[in-house]
């Protein structure tokens, strides 16, 4: 999905990590499409750049240092726009530099602040409903400049996790408190984001249908860019699952040579994680996402992007269904018709490409897809 030209793009300034920042950051799940028109209505009183500060990024303590300087700006930042950019240099830097993702798991306060911006904007900052002294369409290019951040911040959460593998501060991190870390991180991306009231059926009937969803209708009407924004933050919340959910993995790996206290949990189960997720609210909208995906408008190869998001929600809906009795549920009541029909080996061989490394895994879990989620007539004869 590509990212809107929102008000959030001209505040700039320079990187003390010495890279080539765009004007908006491009995620790896970006799909290439018509350049959209600007959705900025309004002009805000920023901060001026700061000036260059590092251009040596080369050893590991001047990465040490200005991960530091990055980490106390986004502690201490009070505006989304001051957020917003620091955290779109953080995302860059942990893209680039292995260190910077060690260095970011092994803050705890900076996970926290970034979970706190997950919370934070998935609801809108203003009222429901907008007042009648309150002009609509500002209100609604908040909320939109509000879901650019969500998306950014999950993106930059799955990069950490991603390119972390066994690293010891993660570990800690998402074990601490019997897991309290991994599975609010959990529960919390798995919450989907708020629209503001007068755009609420919309964003319902066009985005949890598959139906309208794939007609592209929607890119027409005057919320296309909020709908739009929805759908990012739906791609960057699955991507951001399946690298959380991989680290369950990573604990039964190091499990074993840990000294662990009798006290302390080693493992913890997909059950449990999911037991407090709010899993049908999010299989509402992620799985006309992936059925989307597989069938598009125009009948090709995925691209390098599609490819990976095409995995990620195979890979995640199948933990899920194996592992929570209320998505399996859900499914099986509300898009057991959708998987049987549109949900095939052969499309998932097509989109991806014989030639591509991820095409087996895929194949396997579309396979437990297609057997765990049956009509429910089927269930019945059983």
């Amino acid at each position: 999905m590509p990212r809107s030209l929102s008000a959030l793009e001209s505040y700039h300034r320079s990187s003390p990590l010495a890279l080539d920042l765009p004007s908006r950051s491009k995620s790896v799940l970006d799909k290439p499409s018509a350049a959209p028109g600007s959705s900025s209505n309004r002009n805000r009183r920023r901060p001026p750049p700061s000036p260059a500060r590092l251009h040596d990024v080369s050893h590991e303590r001047t990465l040490d240092l200005t991960f530091g300087q990055l980490r106390n700006e986004l502690l201490t930042s009070a505006s989304l726009e001051e957020q917003f950019s620091v955290l779109q240099e953080l995302q860059q830097g942990v893209v680039k530099y292995s260190t910077i993702r060690r260095l970011v798991w092994r803050d705890p306060d900076l996970i926290e602040v970034m979970r706190s911006f997950v919370r934070r904007y998935m609801k809108p900052s203003g009222p429901q409903q907008v007042s009648a002294a309150e002009d609509p369409e500002e209100a609604l290019q908040s909320r939109q400049d509000e879901l650019e951040m969500l998306a950014l911040t999950l993106e930059t959460l799955a990069t950490c996790t991603q390119g972390s593998q066994r690293c010891p501060h993660k570990m800690k991190v998402l074990k601490r408190n019997k897991f309290e870390c991994l599975k609010g991180l959990i529960a919390e991306v798995m919450t989907c984001p708020e629209v503001p009231a007068p755009y609420t059926l919309t964003c319902t009937r066009w985005l949890t249908d598959f139906r309208d969803l794939s007609s592209h209708a929607w890119e027409n009407l005057p919320e296309s860019e909020l709908l739009r924004l929805v759908q990012e933050v739906t791609h960057t919340s699955t991507s951001c699952i399946y690298e959380l959910l991989g680290t369950v993995s990573e604990f039964s790996w190091v499990g074993g040579s840990e000294s662990v206290s009798g006290q302390e949990e080693s493992v913890i189960s997909f059950t449990t994680l999911f037991q407090h997720a709010p899993v049908e609210a999010w299989l509402s909208y992620s799985v006309p996402q992936l059925l989307t995906l597989l069938h598009p408008e125009q009948d090709s190869q995925a691209t390098g992007g599609d490819a990976a998001l095409i995995h990620q929600y195979c890979s995640v809906l199948a933990t899920l269904l194996h592992h929570s009795p209320r998505a399996l549920q859900f499914c099986t009541s509300n898009y057991a018709e959708e998987v049987r029909y549109y949900v095939h080996e052969s499309v998932v061989s097509y989109r991806l490409g014989a030639s591509s490394p991820i095409l087996p895994h895929t194949l396997k879990v579309v396979r437990s897809i297609t057997k765990l989620v049956r009509p429910k007539s089927s269930l019945r004869t059983r």
